[in-house]
């Protein structure tokens, strides 16, 4: 719905192309599928624009009495990327993990640098998980986890643009179920 980007559109303004509403995120897929969204990339700081776009997710999470917490290790240094891409997956993956938490949880999200230009980020959450057969499935377009489905909002197309943005910076993305709770999404 377009409440859920309204309430991040402040950080993101100055992205071009941004998706706020249902419509905006058809739009950006179809663009993205015939390869006329243009990526062009710059040099960004990981860790400030992953700072920015938790900043943004205070006051939802905190509604939900949810914190959410940021570590990173190692140095991570510049790297190329598309900033309206990087913050469109990353905005995507911390509200998804704030809504399937439970409330009175936190959603950590991690930053390491693994070498030379290499960065991987985790997104991990509290909520149910992702059952083992769905796993494959999660990342193609509409799909709705039968777990969540009748539980939250959603248009099933938020996990599935994250993916297609990802590999179009040259990176992968993988879910994998927490030990006793939850699920980690990681991105590198």
């Amino acid at each position: 719905g377009s409440g859920r980007y309204r309430s991040y559109a402040g950080v993101i303004e100055k992205s071009s192309g941004f998706l706020y509403s249902m419509a905006e995120e058809i739009i950006l897929l179809s663009k993205l599928e015939i390869g006329e969204y243009p990526l062009p990339v710059e040099e960004i700081c990981m860790e400030e624009t992953v700072r920015q776009i938790i900043s943004v997710f205070f006051r939802p999470a905190k509604e939900k009495e949810i914190s959410i917490r940021f570590e990173k290790s190692g140095e991570v240094s510049k790297i190329r990327l598309n900033l309206a891409a990087l913050k469109i997956c990353l905005s995507n993956l911390i509200e998804n993990a704030i809504k399937y938490s439970p409330p009175k949880n936190c959603v950590r999200v991690n930053l390491l640098c693994r070498e030379e230009k290499t960065v991987v980020l985790k997104i991990k959450d509290s909520g149910p998980g992702v059952p083992k057969e769905e796993m494959e499935s999660i990342f193609k377009k509409f799909y709705r986890g039968r777990n969540v489905k009748d539980k939250t909002k959603g248009s099933g197309l938020g996990l599935y643009i994250t993916k297609t943005l990802v590999e179009r910076m040259g990176g992968t993305i993988r879910v994998f179920n927490g030990n006793r709770v939850g699920c980690c999404f990681e991105i590198t």
